[in-house]
Parts: structure tokens; C-alpha cells; sequence
């Protein structure tokens, strides 16, 4: 279960600060772990408003493991 403050932020950020709406597609960009349950919260709530969520992971520790 997710922090409610953390899908309070998503409901916000989707309905407000976006206005995403149904059919729209949707990229939620993470850096790190951290912001693994912004990221989940978001994508809820897109989907719940019908929108296509796509989660894009970003990790500057892999990155340099991988050069």
C-alpha cells in the first residue's frame, strides 16, 4: 500500500498540474529508486483517468556499472 501522500501528489499532478485526460499517453521519468512510489501513484492515476502511463528508469549508479 502506498503512502496516501504520495497519491495525493499523483492526483494532483494528473488532474491538475496536467490535466492528463483518457486516451492521452503518459511518460513518468524516475531517477533512481527513490521515486518508485511517486512513480507507482502516478501511474495509478493515469490510469484511472483513462491515460497510458509509460514509467522511464534512470539510474546514474547503473550507468556507470555498465561503463
Amino acid at each position: 500500500m502506498l503512502d496516501p501522500r504520495w497519491e495525493q501528489l499523483a492526483e494532483i499532478l494528473v488532474n491538475y498540474s496536467t490535466t492528463t485526460s483518457s486516451g492521452e499517453r503518459v511518460l513518468i521519468s524516475m531517477m533512481e529508486t527513490d521515486t518508485w512510489p511517486l512513480a507507482r501513484a502516478v501511474h495509478a492515476a493515469a490510469i484511472r483517468v483513462g491515460a497510458f502511463p509509460h514509467i522511464e528508469f534512470q539510474s546514474t549508479l547503473l550507468q556507470r556499472d555498465l561503463m
